[in-house]
């Protein structure tokens, strides 16, 4: 029996939730829903910082911000895609398309035969947001070319302390109400179905017609592991008031046994390690960070990763965005990046979506194909 939604419960905790709350309250304002949520103490770090890509300027137009306010209130850099170094290659990997529009069929047809007699041809050259980056360089293009707008398509480096101020002041106008909670434990109490009916916390008793639940571990017999794709095991990081780094790029440094990732703020940078190998690993990986003068005046926290993707994150009444479903250590797409496409996919059905075994069904469908891009990609 299919059920409508009219009041949608959150659980979580950290900027993931932030966010959840924020774009559910602002995308279905309309359909005037109740939208509670329960916060559960912060159990682990939070990232500092968030390497967005060009799905920020849909994400501003969703929660009803101008750009240029979140850019100013979030200490923000533009991004134009990511710079990779390798032992003996620098590519840089742009958001935006290779060339510009204008002939794009003869350019490609050029660009295919420089490929084909160099198969290690690095690609950068015949790219403006690679040239335009490398030169330290950032422009937008104005609305008369739209060619060049797809050729210099860009995202922003966030920090996430004050992303998580602008995201509570969006929940917080929508009304959304909310339970600070002392404990991490939950009471479930499910219908003869075996969905979601209740949820009692502290003093708090919740119910609602759909839930999303974002706390680590949930489901857990239905994350495929991706070790084999992704091998990232540990990550550490810290920030800086180092700004050498003040071009707009993400760039990630190959060391051995794992990666380096700068990250540049507006008055600060953002180090991610990210490691590909056991814990024994990591004593040579600070090594290399101290022969680089990179390593943080405090001792390295270095965190357990469990790369891997939910299969199924729709099941019963509930979304189970743990992680955001899809844990790749940080190092390609954020959890924040995959939660944004996981919400707008749910949105997007919003208006026609009844709980029902078919639209579950078709939502794990969209989200399976998803995560086969996000992995081929990683790959």
């Amino acid at each position: 029996m299919n059920q409508a939604i009219k009041q949608i419960a959150i659980i979580g905790s950290g900027i993931e939730l932030q966010m959840t709350a924020a774009i559910l309250s602002a995308a279905l304002q309309s359909f005037q829903l109740k939208i509670v949520v329960l916060a559960l103490p912060q159990s682990e770090e939070s990232t500092l910082t968030e390497a967005a890509g060009p799905e920020f300027s849909a994400l501003c137009q969703i929660l009803g911000l101008a750009e240029r306010d979140v850019i100013r209130q979030c200490q923000a850099t533009f991004r134009l895609g990511n710079r990779y170094l390798l032992a003996k290659e620098d590519w840089f990997l742009p958001f935006a398309h290779l060339g510009v529009k204008a002939q794009q069929d003869d350019f490609e047809q050029g660009l295919f035969q420089v490929i084909g007699a160099d198969n290690k041809a690095n690609l950068s050259p015949w790219s403006a947001a690679s040239s335009a980056a490398m030169a330290g360089k950032f422009a937008i293009a104005g609305n008369d070319r739209p060619d060049l707008r797809q050729a210099l398509d860009y995202g922003v480096n966030l920090s996430i302390t004050d992303y998580a101020k602008v995201l509570q002041a969006v929940h917080a106008k929508h009304n959304v109400e909310w339970h600070q909670l002392s404990k991490q434990t939950l009471v479930f109490e499910h219908d003869e179905l075996g969905k979601i009916a209740k949820v009692t916390a502290d003093k708090h008793t919740v119910t609602a017609d759909f839930w999303f639940d974002l706390r680590s571990g949930q489901t857990a017999e239905q994350w495929q592991d991706w070790r084999s794709y992704l091998p990232i095991s540990y990550r550490a990081q810290w920030q800086s008031t180092d700004i050498s780094l003040q071009k707009p790029y993400v760039q990630l440094q190959k060391m051995d046994g794992g990666w380096l990732k700068t990250t540049p703020l507006r008055s600060s940078s953002v180090y991610q390690v990210f490691a590909c190998g056991d814990k024994a690993q990591l004593t040579n990986i600070e090594q290399q960070l101290s022969q680089l003068k990179l390593e943080p005046k405090q001792t390295i926290n270095w965190r357990k990763v469990n790369c891997g993707a939910l299969t199924s994150p729709w099941q019963g009444n509930c979304l189970y965005l743990g992680k955001a479903s899809i844990e790749l250590g940080g190092l390609v797409f954020s959890e924040l990046q995959c939660l944004q496409a996981a919400l707008v996919q749910f949105i997007d059905m919003f208006p026609d979506l009844p709980i029902g075994e078919h639209n579950r069904r078709n939502y794990n469908s969209i989200w399976q194909r998803f995560v086969q891009d996000a992995r081929d990609f990683s790959t």
